[in-house]
């Protein structure tokens, strides 16, 4: 399993990517717990574009296009 506090980005800690993601402010205290909450933002983020791409691509008949 993912260690998401390890995994967490720079990005995610960015107060304005902070207002953009979450705008009700719903936040773990802890600071560690908060980089991992983006980080799992941004892994579902990645797992939910990859899985459009995919439909994309075979809604138009091909396979492993480029990113």
């Amino acid at each position: 399993m993912t260690d998401y506090a390890r995994t967490a980005t720079r990005r995610a800690t960015h107060p304005r990517f902070f207002t953009l993601v979450d705008p009700h402010n719903r936040l773990p205290a802890d600071e560690r717990d908060r980089r991992a909450y983006y980080a799992m933002k941004a892994e579902n983020a990645r797992r939910n574009y990859r899985r459009w791409k995919g439909r994309q691509q075979r809604a138009e008949g091909q396979t492993h296009a480029a990113a």
